[in-house]
């Protein structure tokens, strides 16, 4: 998938137009260093326009996409809001803000500013893709779909808008049209590498297996760390019957990225489907990697059951809290979004009580512990935190959590159909069941854990877990979040 981006043709204009007297003469030299990636001279450069003259709308515009590309994201922010207030009518500074916010995880603004810049210059294929891009991150794939589609009607050889449709088609199951847009961007531009990745993906879900792993192989031929590729062409080799190349292929992204959750998960599939059960145990140490515990009462609230009700609440009240789409893991059920958005209400207490369980996870953890996934332990963190409702029969296909270290869900409200231990396990957590991408013919190993209100489970990202359907007149409310590294 195409990051926002995009400034470079746009900077090339003005430096054609720049004169060689006064401000214009100090921007030419600014947009020179920023064309050689001087990223740092650049901001620079921009400074020292700004000490002249403030308000100039393009040296601000332009300083926050340098400040970006050195990764100072708040500080780009703050100047692309002043070059918007210096010049309302700059579809640049708004699209440029637009891809900062985007950078930083704000998407409802990063939404706004492209629409901003939209209105402004509704034909800019960049912004375009770059909406695009958003929509398709937060799994709005038809509104994705759209925006990728207006851009390719203004510039129809617009490789990334080609690349990217492919991944929305690949995503919505119309998967002849997403092998028609990723041959279009490979043949626009046969060296690009996210263009064979992304056909790759697509001939996978057409079961096309042997013509999947050639893009494969050729997307790496141009770009052999590409972490995508490799983590593909492994799935691929699986589905081939080719498990033992698979092992070695994520011996690489391993060595490329170090913990790689996706790599793990696959090379778990392998190691299982060659027989390799001592390494497969391994890896997949259920003994010691996954944790159990009841939650201690936050003092805010008089008992686990004032304290349960209140996340119930929560959760079925929260304005995100919407049937998933069906792309998604979640069956038949309800999914929110970020729980930790203000007001947080009881979610505070619950966020301070996910500190302390993986604080006790990580304490629990065995002395000389050697394991691959403790190569992402990080020293810090963010909380990514979401609900999910499941009725009678919702439940959960088998999926892993892949920008995750330590994953992990809370029991806040659980019928008694599902409590009482039964014949089938209905609504049980189901560990070890992979995917069904993958084409496996050996038996999973199955580890099952019994739902309990109060009852909080982590484990590592790269476990393959799901949701066993079960029946009862009762929701099963549940709250589930990663820890995740800041890398």
């Amino acid at each position: 998938m195409s990051q926002p981006g995009g400034s470079k043709a746009k900077i090339s204009q003005i430096s054609k137009s720049a004169g060689h007297g006064g401000i214009n003469y100090l921007m030419r030299q600014a947009i020179s260093l920023h064309q050689d990636q001087r990223f740092n001279d650049a901001v620079a450069a921009y400074r020292k326009i700004l000490m002249i003259n403030p308000g100039n709308a393009d040296a601000l515009t332009y300083l926050g996409c340098a400040l970006l590309e050195t990764g100072r994201a708040s500080e780009a922010i703050d100047r692309l809001h002043e070059a918007v207030a210096a010049d309302a009518g700059s579809a640049d500074a708004q699209s440029y803000l637009g891809n900062a916010l985007q950078v930083t995880g704000d998407w409802g603004a990063a939404e706004v500013a492209y629409l901003a810049a939209l209105d402004i210059q509704p034909s800019e294929c960049r912004t375009l893709n770059n909406l695009g891009v958003l929509l398709l991150k937060n799994n709005r794939l038809d509104e994705a779909a759209e925006f990728f589609r207006r851009g390719l009607a203004v510039d129809p050889n617009h490789v990334q808008a080609h690349n990217n449709i492919c991944q929305v088609y690949t995503k919505l199951g119309e998967i002849d049209q997403a092998i028609e847009a990723g041959r279009q961007a490979t043949k626009i531009a046969p060296r690009y590498a996210d263009g064979h990745n992304s056909l790759g993906t697509a001939l996978v879900r057409a079961d096309r297996i042997d013509d999947a792993i050639m893009s494969f192989r050729e997307a790496l031929a141009i770009q052999p760390q590409f972490l995508d590729a490799l983590t593909n062409l492994a799935l691929a080799l699986i589905n081939a019957g080719d498990s033992r190349e698979a092992v070695e292929v994520t011996d690489v992204c391993l060595e490329v990225d170090p913990g790689n959750t996706e790599a793990l998960a696959t090379r778990s599939v392998a190691l299982n489907e060659i027989g390799d059960k001592d390494s497969f145990h391994k890896l997949v140490d259920i003994d010691r990697l996954l944790q159990k515990s009841q939650i201690d009462t936050p003092p805010e609230f008089d008992g686990l059951a004032e304290f349960n009700d209140a996340l119930a609440r929560h959760v079925q009240s929260h304005p995100s809290l919407k049937f998933a789409p069906p792309e998604h893991a979640t069956r038949g059920g309800k999914h929110s979004g970020d729980l930790l958005a203000k007001p947080k209400g009881p979610m505070s207490a619950f966020e301070r009580i996910v500190g302390v369980s993986f604080d006790r996870y990580v304490a629990n953890l065995p002395t000389g512990l050697n394991h691959p996934f403790l190569a992402r332990m990080p020293s810090r963190w963010s909380l990514s935190v979401w609900g999910l409702v499941l009725p009678a029969q919702g439940y959960q296909v088998p999926h892993i959590h892949h920008s995750g270290w330590i994953s992990g869900c809370y029991y806040v409200q659980v019928s008694e159909a599902v409590a009482e231990p039964k014949e089938g396990h209905e609504g049980w957590i189901e560990f070890g069941r992979p995917q069904s991408i993958y084409h496996t013919s050996a038996p999973p190993n199955i580890h099952l854990v019994r739902p309990e209100e109060g009852l909080m489970v982590l484990f590592p990202s790269f476990f393959f877990h799901r949701t066993i359907p079960f029946k009862a007149e009762v929701d099963r409310i549940c709250i589930a979040f990663d820890i995740e590294p800041d890398l």
